[in-house]
C-alpha cells in the first residue's frame, strides 16, 4: 500500500500572504521599530509643548535708561510688568552702566536733541547679543505716543478732551480670505506647512529605507535564493511592500496615538489658556453684528480683555481632524508609490552604498517641494503649486504642504486619483526591473 505523498501547491495570493507576514515580523520584532514608535511622537510633543511653555513663562524684568535731551519725555514713559524706565543725567554715565555686567541695564533709550520743534531721532542701545522686540516695540509705540500727543496738545492746541477722544480711537486691520472670512494666520500654516512637508518626507524615506535594507539582507545572505525556489520575484516584491506597508500603519498608528494622548495632556495643564484663546478665536472670526449702542458695549468688551498669547491662539487654530486622516491617506499612496521603486533600483547592487546612489535621485525628487518651498508657500493656487501637487513623485509632499492653507477638494481627489492609477503601473515596473536582477543575483 503506498501513501499518497502529494502536497497541493500553495495559492498565489497565499503566498504574497506569507512574505507579507514574514516581513511584517521581521520589521516589528526590531529594536528600531520601537525605537521610532515612542522617539518621534515624544519630539512632536515637545514641539507641541515648547511655545505653550514659551508663552506662559514669566517674561526677565528689564530696566532701561533714558536720556532726553529734548526734555519732552520726562516722566512720561510708562513702566510695566517687565519694563522699567529710569532717566539718566547724560549718555555717558549710562552707556558706563550699560557696560557693567553686573548691572541689571537693558538698554539705553537716547532722544536726540531736536533741531526743529519737532524731535525726529532717537537711538535704542543693546549689549551685544540682548536686542529684545518686546521692549524695542514699546519704546517705539509709547515715544510716537507721547511725540503725537505733543503735537496735538501743544502745537495744534487740540483741547485735552478731543485729544482723549482722539487717543481712545483705534481700527484694527484684520488680515481675511475672501472665500471664507477667516484669518490666515500666514505665519502658523507656513510653519506648519513645513513641519507636515518635512514629516511626510521622513515618512517615506524611513519606511521605503526598510525595504531596501530587507533587499540588501537577502541578497547577501542569499534567502532570496531559498525564497525565489517557491515564490515568484513579483509576489515577493508585493509581499514585501504590503508587509512594510502594514509596519507603517501601526507605527503611524502609534505615532497618532501617542501624539494625541500627548497634546491632550498639555492642552489639560494649560486648560484655561486654550480655553482662553478659543474663545478669543471665535469672537475674532464673528466680527461685531449688532450696530449702535449694543457694538459699543461689545467695543469696550473686547478692549478691556486680556488676549491669550499669540502662538496659543495658533496652535488652537490647528484642525487635526482634518489634516492627520488626509496626511496618512497620502502617506500610503505614496510609500505604494515609491516603495517598489526604490526596492527595485536597490536590488541593482548588492552593496548597500552603491544601492544608496540608484535611489538618490528618487529622494532628490522627493524633496522637490521642499526646494521650491518659497514659491509653492508664496502662491498656494499657482501653477507651480498646482502642478507639484499632481505629479505623483511630488504629489504627497506638496499635498502635506498645501494642507494647513486649505487645498481645494477636487485638486486632492485628482492627486489621489492620479495615484491609484499610476501605482499598479509603478509596482509592474519595479517587478520587472526586480525580476531581472534578483534571479542572477540568487544563482550566482
Amino acid at each position: 500500500m503506498k501513501w499518497n505523498t502529494y502536497t497541493p501547491p500553495i495559492p498565489m495570493s497565499n503566498k504574497t500572504l506569507l512574505v507579507m507576514c514574514r516581513e511584517y515580523v521581521a520589521q516589528v520584532r526590531g529594536k528600531a521599530f520601537w525605537l521610532l514608535a515612542v522617539v518621534v511622537p515624544l519630539l512632536l510633543v515637545v514641539c507641541y509643548t515648547i511655545p505653550v511653555v514659551t508663552a506662559t513663562h514669566p517674561q526677565p524684568h528689564a530696566t532701561v535708561l533714558v536720556v532726553d535731551e529734548t526734555g519732552l519725555f520726562l516722566n512720561r514713559l510708562h513702566n510695566s510688568d517687565h519694563i522699567n524706565y529710569q532717566y539718566a543725567g547724560s549718555l555717558a554715565y549710562a552707556r558706563e552702566r550699560l557696560l557693567l555686567k553686573t548691572d541689571s541695564t537693558a538698554a539705553v533709550l537716547h532722544i536726540l536733541r531736536r533741531e526743529t520743534t519737532i524731535p525726529t531721532d532717537a537711538h535704542l542701545y543693546y549689549r551685544p547679543g540682548t536686542d529684545d522686540p518686546a521692549l524695542r516695540s514699546d519704546a517705539y509705540t509709547q515715544l510716537n505716543r507721547i511725540l503725537a500727543s505733543e503735537i496735538l496738545l501743544d502745537v495744534v492746541g487740540v483741547s485735552q478732551q478731543d485729544y482723549n477722544t482722539i487717543a481712545k480711537s483705534r481700527i484694527s486691520l484684520h488680515i481675511r480670505d475672501i472665500n471664507t472670512g477667516q484669518d490666515p494666520d500666514l505665519p502658523l500654516r507656513k510653519t506648519l506647512a513645513i513641519v507636515l512637508a518635512t514629516l511626510m518626507i521622513l515618512s517615506l524615506v524611513i519606511f521605503s529605507t526598510l525595504i531596501t535594507t530587507s533587499v540588501y539582507e537577502e541578497k547577501n545572505s542569499r534567502i532570496a535564493e531559498v525564497l525565489l525556489s517557491s515564490v515568484k520575484p513579483f509576489q515577493l516584491l508585493l509581499g514585501k511592500i504590503t508587509g512594510t506597508a502594514l509596519v507603517a500603519l501601526t507605527l503611524l498608528t502609534l505615532w497618532t496615538a501617542i501624539t494625541a494622548g500627548g497634546i491632550a495632556l498639555v492642552q489639560h495643564r494649560y486648560n484655561d489658556l486654550f480655553e482662553q484663546a478659543h474663545t478669543e478665536n471665535h469672537t475674532l472670526d464673528n466680527p461685531l453684528q449688532t450696530k449702535g449702542s449694543q457694538s459699543t458695549v461689545q467695543m469696550h468688551e473686547l478692549e478691556n480683555t486680556t488676549f491669550a498669547p499669540l502662538s496659543i491662539r495658533y496652535l488652537d487654530r490647528i484642525h487635526f481632524a482634518t489634516i492627520v486622516p488626509v496626511m496618512l491617506l497620502f502617506f500610503l499612496l505614496g510609500y505604494l508609490f515609491y516603495a517598489g521603486l526604490i526596492a527595485s533600483l536597490a536590488s541593482l547592487r548588492a552593496n548597500r552604498t552603491l544601492g544608496s546612489l540608484h535611489t538618490l535621485p528618487l529622494l532628490l525628487i522627493l524633496a522637490l517641494p521642499l526646494i521650491f518651498m518659497g514659491p509653492i508657500l508664496a502662491n498656494t493656487t499657482g501653477t507651480l503649486a498646482t502642478v507639484f501637487s499632481l505629479i505623483p513623485f511630488t504629489a504627497p509632499v506638496t499635498v502635506a504642504m498645501l494642507l494647513p492653507f486649505g487645498i481645494p477638494t477636487g485638486q486632492a481627489s485628482l492627486s489621489m486619483a492620479i495615484l491609484l492609477f499610476t501605482t499598479p503601473l509603478c509596482t509592474l515596473l519595479s517587478a520587472t526591473i526586480y525580476r531581472h536582477t534578483i534571479i542572477p543575483s540568487s544563482k550566482a
